[in-house]
């Protein structure tokens, strides 16, 4: 009796171990933003006095303040076939609900278009609504 007591205990201990790192490898609490809580608007500088960038915001609709937002630039032919790839940064914290600024330079001359979207960030701070 008393060694099944001990092996329930040390089943339970492993157990707690086990989810304990699930949790930590996720590296977020349950309820978190993925990307799909971000959008981006953008358009191409056409200003003559000044290089050719993608320039626009992230809009950021969780309730997290996040950082290090990573963009994927994904140069665009003719026929929305992807011909060219770049990655870039927005630089500054982006509040809950809100969005900030980026300007980068355009990444393949002659690309038709581009589709940028967000790849990565980290979460700076749960905010109040």
């Amino acid at each position: 009796m008393r060694g099944s007591v001990i092996a329930r205990l040390v089943q339970q201990v492993l157990a707690a171990g086990v989810l304990g790192l699930a949790a930590t490898a996720a590296g977020q609490p349950a309820g978190t933003p993925d990307v799909s809580a971000f959008t981006v608007e953008w358009r191409r500088t056409t200003e003559p006095w000044r290089r050719p960038t993608l320039e626009g915001y992230v809009n950021n609709h969780s309730q997290y303040r996040v950082g290090n937002v990573r963009l994927r630039i994904e140069a665009l032919d003719g026929t929305d076939r992807v011909v060219g790839e770049s990655f870039a940064w927005v630089y500054g914290n982006i509040p809950a609900g809100s969005r900030w600024y980026f300007s980068v330079p355009v990444p393949r001359a002659g690309a038709a278009t581009f589709r940028i979207s967000v790849v990565s960030f980290t979460l700076m701070a749960l905010e109040s609504p």
